[in-house]
């Protein structure tokens, strides 16, 4: 676990999972509008245990920004690698109330902490997402599978990639 200087950026415990999940829920229905909301809805019970069980797992890093006795603003889920792709953000969401706020880039930096490079993938068509990584320095991957559709969905995906000398 690195070590972090916001003492709103908090390592996710089981407790923290409801939030999460809720928070995961909203967001993702709202950011993926052009994906039917019964399709978020029929994977939170997997998604909820998935994470549960990754708390303990040391290939990840989970956090929450959580000010004080207050509610869980946003987190950060990664992954050294899922199979296919190393350095993987899995999750970023920040609830919608608190966005633009510098609480997505916070965690975004937290994770980026001791690593030479990141990746993670997007929705071709969630624009406001490919617009805050690229101010963060992520660029569209060039080559095979850089850009697919995800089985699931039937939606164009995207992958992108931050290096520590790139900027952002």
């Amino acid at each position: 676990m690195t070590v972090n200087e916001d003492k709103n950026i908090k390592k996710m415990v089981a407790g923290d999972l409801d939030e999460v999940c809720k928070i995961w829920l909203i967001n993702s229905s709202i950011a993926h509008g052009f994906i039917p909301a019964g399709f978020w809805c029929s994977l939170l019970p997997e998604i909820k245990q998935k994470w549960e069980t990754n708390l303990s797992n040391n290939d990840y890093e989970m956090y929450v920004y959580k000010e004080e006795s207050a509610a869980i603003k946003g987190f950060i889920i990664y992954k050294e690698s899922n199979g296919e792709i190393k350095n993987y953000v899995e999750e970023l969401f920040v609830s919608p109330q608190y966005q633009g706020h510098g609480i997505g880039s916070k965690l975004l930096e937290e994770i980026k902490k001791g690593k030479d490079f990141l990746e993670i993938t997007v929705y071709q068509l969630n624009t406001g997402a490919i617009i805050f990584y690229t101010k963060k320095g992520f660029k569209i991957k060039n080559g095979d599978n850089s850009v697919y559709i995800e089985e699931k969905t039937g939606q164009w995906k995207l992958r992108m990639r931050w290096e520590r000398d790139s900027g952002g």
